[in-house]
């Protein structure tokens, strides 16, 4: 599934209704990314942002007590805006040259305003609408974990919100922007230190280029972890 910085939440809407059709019980999905092979070094404004990392979780039919589910998930693009965060050259659209390397056009390119604009409304839009469609409050929410775009974006749209510190799990201060790895490392470490508990609710958000967004709310279950 290729959807950029939105492609874990997208591969995992997909293992969500394969798992919900019956088509499979166990579903692993997984985000992976190394984006310093795609940033221009030479653009200090770009470059500094992005890092590579790998995430996944198991999707699988709830057995027993387990009071795990996922409750939602929303999805959406706009291609119209496909060059605020674009590679120009590449794919089969415009291929590679000599002079398209020479002028840097297969690395990342974007438009640091329009960037943080669009992150910063999106991310509380897509907040906004995970409550709304599950009839749930701000204070209900246990944690947002959202793509590690940015701090900047990521406090704006949470303040804007009202969401208190404590209800937000962020660590881009430890590898940056992982595109469609950023969720699934954050949802991890969140639950291996003790910030998740049966039964909490969660919503995950995530967007980038495309453009692209979606959100999934979700009844943590209960997942043991060794902390040894």
């Amino acid at each position: 599934v290729s959807a950029a910085c939105s492609g874990f939440v997208y591969g995992l809407s997909l293992g969500w209704r394969m798992v919900q059709t019956g088509a499979c019980r166990n579903v692993l999905v997984v985000g992976a990314e190394v984006l310093t092979r795609l940033v221009n070094w030479e653009d200090r404004g770009s470059c500094i942002l992005f890092g590579d990392g790998a995430g996944a979780v198991v999707l699988q039919v709830s057995e027993g007590d387990d009071p795990g589910e996922i409750l939602s998930s929303s999805l959406s693009s706009d291609g119209s805006q496909n060059e605020v965060i674009w590679i120009p050259v590449g794919g089969t659209r415009t291929l590679h040259t000599p002079e398209s390397f020479e002028k840097g056009q297969h690395l990342i390119h974007l438009d640091g305003r329009a960037v943080f604009k669009f992150a910063v409304s999106t991310m509380r839009g897509l907040i906004q609408s995970g409550l709304e469609e599950n009839g749930l409050s701000v204070d209900q929410l246990k944690l947002v974990v959202p793509h590690q775009v940015n701090l900047r974006i990521i406090e704006a749209a949470c303040k804007k919100l009202e969401l208190r510190e404590d209800q937000v799990f962020i660590n881009i201060e430890k590898y940056g922007n992982t595109s469609a790895a950023s969720v699934p490392i954050a949802l991890d470490e969140a639950n291996r230190s003790g910030r998740l508990a049966s039964g909490d609710l969660v919503l995950l958000c995530a967007f980038g280029a495309g453009l692209t967004w979606g959100n999934t709310v979700l009844r943590w279950g209960a997942v043991e972890v060794n902390h040894s």
